[in-house]
């Protein structure tokens, strides 16, 4: 929890969890228990997946909670099932939101993918196989990405910020050859 709480003291930095709400249903009540000042919001709203909006991710600002803090750690559904992208502070949050909705669906070889980007598991498995390019293109205007891996630690990786946003109706390509597999 020193790397988180390190991370947390940058006052540089905005913090976005963004969860899995079929995994953590109790995720919107926990929220507003633990970190009373963030709002929820569903990824799916306002995006072709708006019909499916009851299965969406949350996604939420995180101001380093406690008990936001012991269930990344230690509730296995919420570690697993959530991530955190960290920003600049003069990012605006809807422009975050904006990119990580735009997440949600990408191609892979030409094809519309449906990408879990926010289990823990996808990046411990993918962020050694990627191309720089494609993590960039995650990131988007993020500068950090962290997860809690299967031993409780905190991993962090740096990207550079994008600086250009992608337009709302642009799909993103990534292109590593580890996505194939994927597919």
């Amino acid at each position: 929890m020193n790397k988180l709480k390190a991370l947390m003291a940058n006052d540089a930095l905005n913090h976005w969890i963004v969860v899995d709400a079929i995994r953590v249903p109790d995720i919107e009540e926990q929220i507003y228990l633990h970190e009373s000042t963030s709002e929820a919001f569903k990824l799916y709203d306002e995006s072709p997946l708006q019909e499916f909006r009851e299965q969406s991710p949350v996604i939420f600002q995180y101001f380093g909670a406690e008990g936001i803090s012991e269930q990344l750690f230690n509730d296995f559904a919420f570690r697993t099932s959530s991530v955190m992208f960290s920003a600049n502070v003069e990012v605006e949050p809807y422009r975050i939101f904006k990119h990580l909705q735009s997440l949600m669906v990408v191609n892979i070889d030409s094809k519309k993918t449906l990408l879990r980007f926010y289990s823990s598991k996808f990046w411990n498995s993918s962020i050694g196989k990627m191309a720089q390019s494609d993590i960039d293109t995650l990131l988007g205007p993020c500068q950090y990405i962290g997860w809690v891996n299967e031993d409780k630690e905190l991993k962090v990786y740096q990207g550079k910020e994008v600086d250009e946003p992608n337009s709302n109706d642009e799909i993103l390509n990534l292109n590593s050859s580890y996505f194939l597999e994927l597919i």
